[in-house]
């Protein structure tokens, strides 16, 4: 599957990684950044369709999207098109991108932007803070541990998970308090911080809040698990 090919060669590059940047200096430099953007509160517009853009060069399964694309030219047009928040994929040895378009971006636009990518490792959400992110995607099937890496890094921004199953979500998330809400897509269910959103309030089920974030559908190909 591409998606245990994408996931060990990140567990691969994470220690080249951290010899590069150890932990201490971005813990560092994410003190030195404003507060981040309510990723929640983008996405709760009342009386308006609230949209994330997306920047992907490419994809496993189609290729080549845009080669060589100007993140920070891309965001800016989102932006102005009226984008509630931004996701920019770094992944580079599948999809094209990196944590300096994610800066690159961050430097021009004033929405949240979520850092999306294949997180096996509590140095990444800290790495991603660093780099400006407000939010992060976490692929639940990515991880065997999601509620020890959320609690490892301290996660204090709101959180995007992809995975096609509930089920995998309420048993990743069992032990902790955070809200999450399945979304009808294929790959895309969402979590949040408690409360509403505009499509009214959230469901309960076993005492913790559950909230949909996007109501659209996008049949995915096989290959391509973002």
């Amino acid at each position: 599957m591409i998606l245990d090919d994408i996931v060990q060669r990140t567990r691969g590059d994470l220690a080249a990684r951290r010899e590069r940047v150890p932990l201490a200096a971005l813990e560092a430099a994410c003190l030195t950044r404003p507060p981040a953007r309510d990723l929640a509160a983008a996405l709760r517009r009342p009386g308006v369709v609230s949209c994330i853009a997306e920047h992907k060069r490419r994809s496993p399964s189609a290729g080549w999207i845009r080669e060589g694309s100007d993140a920070a030219e891309i965001a800016a047009a989102y932006a102005r098109g009226g984008a509630a928040a931004l996701s920019m994929l770094t992944d580079e040895p599948f999809f094209g991108g990196n944590l300096e378009d994610l800066r690159r971006a961050h430097a021009v636009v004033q929405i949240p932007i979520l850092r999306k990518d294949f997180f096996v490792d509590a140095y990444q959400v800290v790495e991603a803070r660093a780099a400006g992110a407000d939010a992060i995607l976490i692929i639940v099937g990515a991880l065997a541990d999601l509620h020890n890496l959320l609690i490892e890094a301290g996660l204090r921004h709101a959180l995007l998970s992809g995975s096609n199953a509930q089920e995998v979500i309420d048993e990743a998330l069992a032990p902790t308090d955070a809200a999450a809400g399945a979304a009808p897509t294929d790959h895309a269910t969402r979590l949040q911080k408690p409360g509403r959103s505009d499509k009214g309030p959230a469901r309960r089920r076993g005492g913790k809040p559950r909230q949909a974030a996007d109501g659209g559908r996008r049949r995915l190909g096989r290959g391509d698990d973002r």
